[in-house]
């Protein structure tokens, strides 16, 4: 569908509209690692924003250039993109919700998370519209759970977790697991779980975080033969030649 919806989607009067589509259409192919797709959309977004005047989308169009170098292991680049972000930025919660959202995939992937301020992170987390608030708490629990800060994970996943029972699913299931997944206890399902979650979903950039957060899971994630080609296949699109060799 959303292939068929690019073709038709320069016949659209308001270049708003247009900057939005390629903004979403950008964010799904990171997800799923079209990486060619996903640098097109990014730059028709900010060629329309550029050339129609429309200055508050150009901090969105650097942010997902970060998440786009993020995914390719090009740490560098993705700092410098969010920084363009931040400085282009006029007090948008979510530009500064997405701006620490990318910080803190640096830390996890650097393997710096003690570093981390997460009173800052939940705050401006929750201060962001609710899907970029669900995925950026999502991505702390994981955080807190790779430095073993389980209750407060905990603390973080629990009202979401509520919110399904009530029937709310403001957000995939894969991502709320996914937390719980990094847990070296011994129990292999809860990662299985989110794997093939992520697999359902073709969210390669889902796989990737959590294995650059924690590099053991590729150990269990390789003796699962259903999943295997997934993750090679996202180990490939992610340019991610440490953590093959953490494969092996």
């Amino acid at each position: 569908m959303g292939r068929s919806a690019a073709e038709l989607v320069d016949r659209v009067a308001d270049p708003r509209t247009r900057i939005a589509f390629w903004c979403t259409f950008a964010d799904v192919a990171t997800d799923a690692a079209e990486v060619p797709t996903a640098k097109s959309a990014i730059d028709r977004a900010r060629r329309e924003a550029i050339d129609y005047g429309v200055a508050f989308a150009l901090p969105f169009t650097a942010f997902l250039e970060a998440r786009l170098h993020w995914l390719r292991r090009r740490f560098q680049h993705a700092e410098a993109a969010i920084a363009e972000a931040e400085n282009l930025n006029r007090g948008a919660a979510a530009i500064t919700a997405s701006s620490l959202y990318v910080r803190l995939l640096l830390a996890l992937a650097r393997g710096e998370t003690q570093r981390v301020d997460f009173d800052e992170q939940v705050r401006s987390a929750k201060a962001a519209i609710p899907s970029v608030q669900e995925t950026h708490i999502a991505l702390l629990a994981l955080a807190l759970m790779v430095i073993e800060e389980r209750d407060e994970a905990n603390r973080l996943i629990r009202p979401r977790a509520a919110d399904e029972r009530s029937g709310r699913r403001d957000e995939p299931r894969r991502l709320r697991n996914r937390p719980r997944a990094v847990q070296n206890d011994g129990s292999t399902e809860p990662l299985l779980d989110a794997v093939r979650g992520c697999q359902d979903a073709r969210d390669c950039f889902g796989l990737i975080t959590a294995c650059r957060s924690a590099p053991f899971l590729l150990n269990i994630l390789c003796e699962e033969s259903s999943l295997l080609p997934f993750v090679r296949r996202s180990l490939a699109l992610s340019n991610d030649h440490a953590l093959r060799i953490v494969k092996g």
